[in-house]
């Protein structure tokens, strides 16, 4: 598999690099850039399976880089070192990234992912999802990952999610289920924010398809669509609070 580096930053350059000769021996660096310029330049001349993007950089984002070339024909592993709202962001797109100072466990995992999808290329709605969401706090699509591939929706047709096992699954508006490759805490981590709560080990809930809510048997809720869901006494405190500000 054939990479190259793209980061302002010459000690991440040179650090990434490092991380990868030691730990990903099928990775072969065709070169390195550290500019918008830079890197169009080596893609067109090197054709990498692989591109290592920067996503802020003078004078040009990885957003930028991205608009000027066929980025459907290799695979693009984000690096980043603003968490907050940049993590978010990827998770809310499915798109891969690596959090700086990189850590080798997830790098590997990152090149093993992009081995298993080495014939597929970066979606363009998820792409649309990640930049919209990376400049803008109102995370108002979400990439859901499933077995075939992404289902892309909005967040707002959301009405709860399930866990099944290691996975999830979610249901919409429409009466229409999909199983997601994630677990519930995965979604709990970026739904908090959007009116969702966890109610049960296995359960979480949009707070805006709530119909009724009975204290008796130990509390359980009514959903819009008729659908009742327990609410364990550990949550029933601050389910109660959320309620009353809904």
């Amino acid at each position: 598999m054939n990479a190259i580096i793209i980061d302002d930053e010459k000690k991440g350059r040179a650090l990434l690099n490092v991380l990868i000769k030691e730990n990903c021996p099928e990775v072969n660096v065709l070169g390195m850039g550290s500019n918008v310029k830079e890197g169009i330049d080596l893609i067109k001349a090197l054709s990498p399976d692989v591109v290592f993007l920067d996503v802020e950089m003078p004078g040009g984002s990885g957003f930028d880089l991205l608009a000027k070339v066929d980025h459907t024909k290799f695979s693009v592993i984000f690096t980043t070192a603003y968490e907050e709202y940049a993590v978010r962001a990827f998770k809310f797109s499915a798109i891969d990234y690596l959090l700086k100072p990189i850590d080798e466990n997830e790098l590997v995992r990152a090149i093993k992912k992009v081995n298993r999808n080495k014939h597929s290329s970066l979606n363009e709605q998820s792409f649309e999802i990640f930049r919209n969401n990376y400049y803008n706090s109102n995370n108002s699509r979400i990439a859901l990952t499933t077995a075939r591939g992404l289902v892309f929706t909005e967040i707002k047709e959301l009405e709860r999610c399930e866990a099944f096992g290691k996975y999830t699954t979610c249901f919409f508006s429409n009466n229409r289920q999909v199983i997601v490759t994630k677990n519930l805490k995965e979604f709990e981590n970026i739904l908090t924010d959007h009116n969702f709560i966890r109610l049960h080990n296995s359960h979480l809930v949009n707070l805006n398809y709530i119909k009724e809510y009975h204290q008796a048997r130990g509390g359980h809720i009514t959903m819009i669509n008729g659908k009742t869901i327990p609410v364990s006494q550990r949550k029933k405190e601050e389910f109660i609070r959320r309620l009353t500000k809904v």
